[in-house]
């Protein structure tokens, strides 16, 4: 598993969501003249991040969460890649209730899709023009398609996984693409309680450790998050949960008669956030991980070229 550190400053995240706020308004009055993009829920996160000091030490770790995934789709806009989106799928960004507990609306599976065509399009491996314009969620160059599905819940993932698999069947039967890959996100069904419990344990040990070498409580808490070897445990940690989540259902049903050779693998993302701080600083990590299944009806020469297409999908902290 790649894992790639990605680290901004508060003043830059605002940079970047005034950005996506009005890269978004461009395109959305393009349909709608009289959207209003600061009266929507994603006006309402901007004042919030404006005033972040006031909020409590877990509401802004979840607004942080929030602003750092939208401002992931700036690279959908600023012409840095080549997908042909539907702008009408963008009203989806704007619509739902403002809440700091995001994970269950319905935006989220539209956002998956964007997610995953900007890391196909960003891939050093898989650089191609990306299409989702047609039936398939996403397609890329015309050879692999994706079919994203969001899990709310535990009990959808067998039933989402061999829906998805029967699009694909249906995408290479008429000729859309190749083949394809399941891409799935599983941060709803994570225990968010125990990974937190696990990353709180891993700082206070880091922080023992890197205190007998710097006195200077700030240099310490920045020289943990710049630990490579932290920031690895901390994402093998989260894989790890996903995983344990992926397989449990994916053995106990009758998933694996389903897929045939036309799906080449399952791929299972998952995101969260963590609050890591000393006396006087607190600082908001989200963290993203992407696991993977390989179809092993698959060649050892296919098997290969699909991991190895995969790694390029970047993770991060």
């Amino acid at each position: 598993m790649n894992f790639t550190s990605n680290k901004k400053s508060l003043d830059l995240l605002k940079s970047e969501y005034n950005e996506f706020l009005s890269y978004l308004e461009i395109v959305v009055k393009e349909v709608r003249p009289r959207s209003n993009i600061s009266s929507t829920k994603l006006g309402r996160y901007r004042k919030q991040l404006d005033k972040i000091d006031s909020l409590s030490e877990d509401e802004q770790r979840k607004l942080i969460e929030i602003i750092n995934k939208y401002t992931s789709l700036n690279c959908l806009f600023n012409g840095s890649a080549d997908i042909n989106y539907k702008k009408t799928d963008l009203f989806k960004m704007i619509e739902g209730q403002f809440t700091l507990d995001d994970k269950d609306q319905e935006y989220n599976d539209t956002f998956l899709e964007l997610s995953m065509a900007l890391r196909f399009a960003k891939s050093v491996n898989v650089a191609s023009s990306i299409n989702m314009h047609t039936d398939c969620d996403v397609i890329v160059g015309n050879e692999i398609a994706i079919e994203c599905k969001y899990i709310h819940s535990s009990k959808q993932i067998n039933e989402n996984i061999s829906y998805a698999i029967e699009q694909i069947d249906n995408r290479v039967t008429s000729n859309l693409a190749k083949y394809g890959i399941v891409a799935l996100d599983l941060s709803n069904v994570i225990d968010r309680e125990k990974i937190t419990n696990f990353a709180n344990a891993l700082y206070d040990d880091f922080y023992h450790g890197h205190k007998r070498l710097e006195d200077n409580d700030d240099e310490v808490l920045t020289s943990i998050l710049n630990d490579r070897n932290f920031s690895s445990i901390l994402g093998k940690y989260l894989a790890h949960n996903v995983e344990v989540e992926f397989y449990d259902k994916l053995f106990r049903f009758p998933v694996m008669e389903k897929m045939n050779i036309n799906t080449k693998a399952i791929i299972f993302q998952a995101t969260t956030s963590f609050n890591f701080s000393n006396d006087t600083k607190i600082i908001p990590v989200p963290v993203r991980v992407m696991p993977y299944f390989i179809n092993p009806k698959l060649s050892n020469e296919e098997k290969y070229i699909v991991a190895r297409d995969i790694h390029s999908l970047c993770n991060g902290i």
